[in-house]
């Protein structure tokens, strides 16, 4: 067995570096003896990075699918319907995301209220419509603001 008590507490040796470490070292798993991994940190980061090098592209896409998961609770599919319902391009404006952005992906909008995610917007309108704290009727007196606005030279 590759874990012992030692005189500073229990140490368990990492199975990759074969050094004896102290239990702190280890990422927690209940699975395993002593709830820690067989792997320690630095050799579990320096696999991970590895992987990373190695599968950049398969990486993205899974965090992705995982952040929409989580945050929106919508799986890529999903997302994927959301944006062919919507011909490509963004709720508000029609461009398609790749004009407005350097980013790749859609921004969910989001009820704040309810939590349900609206539709995808780009980053430019996601934005706007955050700066109007969401609210009807800002954005309506911006909109009457902007229609029947007359051009006055202040102070001139």
């Amino acid at each position: 067995m590759d874990e012992r008590e030692t005189e500073h507490g229990t140490t368990k040796k990492c199975s990759v570096c074969k050094t004896d470490k102290p239990l702190s070292e280890f990422y927690k798993d209940i699975s395993h003896l002593f709830n820690v991994r067989g792997v320690c940190k630095i050799c579990s980061c320096a696999h991970g990075k590895e992987y990373y090098v190695k599968n950049k592209d398969k990486s993205h896409a899974h965090s992705r699918k995982t952040h929409l998961k989580k945050a929106y609770g919508i799986t890529g599919a999903q997302y994927e319907n959301m944006s062919n319902a919507q011909g490509g391009v963004c709720a508000i404006c029609g461009k398609p995301e790749s004009v407005k952005s350097r980013r790749k992906h859609w921004r969910l909008s989001v009820d704040h209220v309810t939590g349900k995610v609206r539709g995808l917007l780009c980053s430019a309108c996601n934005a706007s419509v955050g700066a109007f704290n969401e609210s009807i009727d800002i954005l309506v007196s911006a909109i009457s603001y902007l229609l029947n606005a007359e051009y006055k030279a202040v102070g001139l």
